[in-house]
């Protein structure tokens, strides 16, 4: 740099640091539905041949559970 670029440089006003703590907006969400409205509760079984394991044999257990509005 020359000499005149290093004099406007020194000259120049720090620039302002920036904010650390992002500022964070609280989401709303979904609105919970009517309770008017009717639940209807859907089980989804496997067939039979889902049921039973394809390497010993054996009857499969439930691993897990879905719940949804």
């Amino acid at each position: 740099m020359s000499t005149p670029e290093v004099q406007a440089e020194s000259a120049r006003a720090p620039v302002p640091e920036r904010p650390t703590e992002k500022r964070v907006r609280k989401h709303p969400g979904r609105q919970a539905l009517p309770a008017e409205l009717p639940r209807v509760e859907q089980v989804i079984a496997c067939t039979p041949e889902q049921c039973i394991c394809a390497g010993c044999g054996k009857e499969t257990a439930v691993i897990g559970h879905e719940e949804s509005e």
